[in-house]
């Protein structure tokens, strides 16, 4: 088990997932999973599909507000923002907490992109909390020599009642400052969200021929 050294950080975390947790949670949360696998070939498939027929929907009918009526571009912008929001979850080791298991000083963790493993002997986390009230989402990178994985917990991530004790996630630490520098992270991790959905929704909307 890591120890608590500054940036170094206790997980303790025990059992297998689905059968010490709360079946909803755990279902929704792998249900999240593979959505995530197949949003990017969804969306790809929309785009090239919307950009290969520009011809046949061009001069379909325009909305009040001046856009296509069309349901093949406007599945493929659709989906273009929706892959902009959910991109950090799908090219990263992000996994939420109900998906988690330790056994011994491993912990393994659920992502789109596989089964991540950290090595807690020698993690190290940097945590974040995002703006908003109510939910308490938080963010915590953990990385070790044998992995890398971020972890969220929140009732929105459909886990509120499961967190990691030990200061990773689940309470704030004691300090106002560090409180304060989580939140000053959450909002820089916001803007950069934000703007990544622009840029992934824009481009998915020129080379779907809109």
């Amino acid at each position: 088990m890591a120890a608590n050294r500054g940036r170094h950080a206790a997980i303790q975390i025990e059992g297998d997932p689905d059968e010490e947790r709360g079946a909803w949670h755990v279902h929704s949360a792998k249900a999240l999973l593979w959505a995530g696998r197949v949003l990017p070939l969804a969306t790809v498939a929309a785009v090239v599909w919307s950009r290969l027929r520009q011809e046949s929907w061009a001069s379909a009918p325009l909305d009040d507000a001046g856009f296509t009526t069309a349901f093949v571009p406007n599945l493929a912008v659709g989906l273009s923002f929706v892959m902009g929001m959910a991109l950090p979850l799908v090219v990263l080791p992000v996994g939420s907490s109900v998906l988690a298991a330790r056994e011994a000083d491993r912990l393994f963790v659920r992502t789109v992109l596989g089964r991540r493993t950290v090595d807690l002997a020698s993690a190290t986390a940097w945590r974040a909390r995002l703006p908003g009230q109510g939910h308490g989402i938080q963010v915590v990178s953990v990385r070790s020599r044998r992995g890398w994985v971020v972890l969220m917990a929140s009732e929105l991530w459909l886990d509120a009642d499961y967190t990691f004790p030990g200061g990773l996630v689940g309470a704030d630490p004691p300090h106002d400052t560090s409180r304060w520098w989580l939140s000053v992270r959450g909002w820089a991790l916001l803007v950069l969200w934000v703007l990544m959905i622009f840029v992934v929704a824009g481009a998915g909307t020129a080379v779907a021929g809109l």
